[in-house]
């Protein structure tokens, strides 16, 4: 009877520990396929920036030169998983009304996903694929903070539905 207790016993601590290792294995992946996600959102966001840049920047009083090459950083994880934004610093010559900067790099932004083929999420997307969400001037550094959206992922969606929700609407 002992024996037989253990060889159950036994057979439940083999099904748990498969049972955890497979858990895991699913976390891992996940996060591997997520991370690969981000970093594709990313790279299409850095490219079109820096096309956009490039040729309207200093119209617009940014500091970008043709040898030079924007990086982004993912936007704080605080809004949600998969959320595909990211913000960009970029120097600066002129202060110009952000609103109106917002519109002008928008505008450029949709051209730019028009051009280049970009996919909706959806049919009944009305968002651009790329869209500015929030422009803002550093008080220290005389840069300013560019933040760009990529529209892969139903969470990103959601996060511009909330922007507009706490009265910081984005321009498309």
């Amino acid at each position: 009877m002992v024996g037989e207790n253990m060889h159950l016993l036994w057979w439940f601590l083999m099904i748990l520990a498969v049972g955890a290792l497979l858990v895991h294995l699913n976390h891992v992946i996940g996060r591997r396929e997520t991370e690969k996600n981000i970093i594709e959102a990313q790279q299409t966001v850095n490219r079109a920036v820096q096309t956009i840049l490039v040729t309207k920047g200093a119209q617009w009083g940014l500091v970008i030169s043709d040898d030079q090459t924007v990086r982004s950083t993912l936007v704080a994880n605080i809004w949600g998983y998969n959320v595909m934004a990211f913000e960009f610093q970029v120097p600066y010559t002129e202060r110009r009304p952000p609103q109106k900067l917002q519109e002008a790099l928008n505008q450029s932004l949709q051209v730019y996903s028009q051009e280049e083929q970009l996919p909706l999420l959806d049919a009944n997307q009305v968002v651009a694929p790329l869209v500015a969400t929030d422009i803002w001037y550093d008080q220290i550094k005389p840069v300013v903070h560019l933040e760009i959206a990529n529209v892969v992922t139903y969470q990103t969606l959601a996060y511009l539905h909330d922007l507009k929700k706490l009265n910081q609407p984005f321009q498309t």
